[in-house]
């Protein structure tokens, strides 16, 4: 995800109260240290579906990481396309930088 050759994992997080939000967990120690080896960022925040009252609504859905072109940059960060689910819409998020250390996206 940040482009420095090393596997992340993309993930949301879905709640109907305003807080959905896309994460990225990056592996900073050993796998088997459980939590505590893995760095939460988070990508894009705020997403809420458009009808709360709905049983069981919530937002964002899923987020795919993908590049723009199949002749892409092995360290280039991918774009992120996520579906809100009961959001109504569809966000595509790009890196504001290639820096590794930035995990920053705009909408």
């Amino acid at each position: 995800m940040n482009g420095d050759g090393k596997k992340d994992i993309l993930a949301t997080t879905n709640g109907s109260n305003g807080k959905g939000a896309v994460f990225a967990f990056e592996l900073v120690g050993k796998y088997e240290d459980g939590p505590s080896a893995w760095k939460k960022y988070v990508i894009s925040s705020g997403y809420t579906p458009t009808n709360t009252w709905a049983p069981g609504a919530g937002a964002p859905g899923s987020a795919f990481a993908f590049h723009p072109s199949t002749k892409h940059d092995s360290n280039a960060k991918p774009y992120i396309i996520v579906s809100a689910d009961d959001g109504g819409l569809v966000d595509l998020l790009t890196p504001n930088t290639n820096e590794s250390n930035d995990w920053s996206y705009a909408k």
